[in-house]
């Protein structure tokens, strides 16, 4: 009687309490973010951390209902499909269980995770980390020149790049952990960070694709330049910075072939980029070669911000210098030289 007494004890010991729903996770990091940007580091760190002691809690909680919420017979005698347990759940008024499952059934990021109830609390176990509240403190820890410290809040936001509410933002991670390599002088850790990041591009990883666009360049004809920025629209304008980086690192590197592809890429990225707004602004236009383009854009001071900010004008002088010293561009280089110094005047 008294172990069962000291048992029941422990039980309600471990139990997690209900998250006051004035401890929202975001809320609190977006008190981090302003102190962050107002530069009060050290509230920044108190915040975040808060932030990351908020989810911990917040999924406990959700994982401790959904187990205890499924346990009873009744429940499990309706099945592991979610659809046939939450009218039971309705049925036993188990409110915050039926608030947990249809919040991530109508997520349709998470809708799949929630089909069977095992399912849901496997993939909500999983959940606990806390990217954004990582790669804040990474920042802050950065600032700090902390370094070591900083690339291990960055690795932590990468591992849990899935949970991001933004999916976009994995490659602001990896372009600060390819920034940290490089102020630490890791130039393996930088190329691989800036790879990482354009490595499921197709422009990238297909051959085929590679060819075509290189058969475009080698075209001895004439109208090679206006040909490539028709035919070929990059339209993942994030990768933009990787591909002009991974340029110059080949290109220090002497490897002049995989230099000059990924800044031709870059080009086309930048242009698409830039094309997109102008036809945004003006539904009417159509490409009609890359130097009528080229003076259309200029005639937007924030369009030739964007280029300026983005290296736009080292990419095309790079590439022209690329493709100058490679056996077969000839005629591209001569054409894409005549065309930017047009623009020029």
């Amino acid at each position: 009687m008294v172990l069962s007494f000291c048992v029941a004890l422990l039980a309600g010991a471990e139990r997690v309490q209900k998250p006051d729903p004035i401890k929202d996770e975001w809320y609190v990091l977006r008190q981090a973010e302003a102190a962050y940007n107002s530069g009060s580091y050290g509230s920044a760190v108190l915040y975040a951390d808060l932030a990351r002691e908020y989810r911990q809690n917040r999924v406990a909680w959700e994982v401790q209902t959904l187990k205890n919420s499924f346990r009873p017979a009744e429940v499990r005698q309706a099945g592991d499909d979610i659809a046939d347990v939450i009218p039971v759940l309705r049925r036993r008024e188990d409110y915050d269980a039926l608030e947990i499952v249809e919040r991530y059934r109508r997520n349709p990021r998470t809708a799949s995770e929630a089909l069977f109830t095992e399912q849901l609390v496997a993939y909500v176990q999983r959940i606990t980390a806390f990217p954004e509240a990582d790669f804040l403190l990474g920042n802050v820890y950065l600032i700090e020149g902390e370094y070591e410290r900083a690339e291990q809040y960055y690795q932590a936001a990468w591992t849990a790049r899935a949970l991001l509410d933004v999916p976009d933002a994995q490659y602001t991670i990896l372009y600060r952990l390819a920034d940290l390599s490089h102020m630490k002088n890791d130039a393996t850790a930088y190329e691989e960070y800036l790879t990482a990041i354009v490595r499921d591009d197709d422009f990238f990883k297909d051959p085929s694709l590679k060819r075509s666009v290189l058969r475009i360049m080698q075209n001895r004809r004439g109208g090679a330049v206006d040909t490539l920025f028709n035919v070929f629209r990059p339209e993942h304008f994030l990768l933009l910075r990787a591909y002009r980086e991974l340029s110059d690192v080949y290109a220090a590197a002497g490897d002049t072939d995989r230099a000059l592809y990924l800044c031709t890429l870059a080009a086309l990225t930048g242009f698409t980029r830039m094309y997109a707004i102008v036809v945004q602004r003006m539904p009417e236009y159509t490409y009609d070669g890359l130097a009528a383009f080229l003076e259309r854009a200029g005639e937007y001071a924030d369009i030739v911000q964007w280029a300026d900010d983005n290296g736009m004008r080292h990419v095309f002088g790079r590439l022209v210098l690329l493709t100058r010293a490679s056996a077969g561009y000839e005629t591209f280089s001569a054409e894409l030289q005549t065309i930017l110094t047009a623009a020029r005047q």
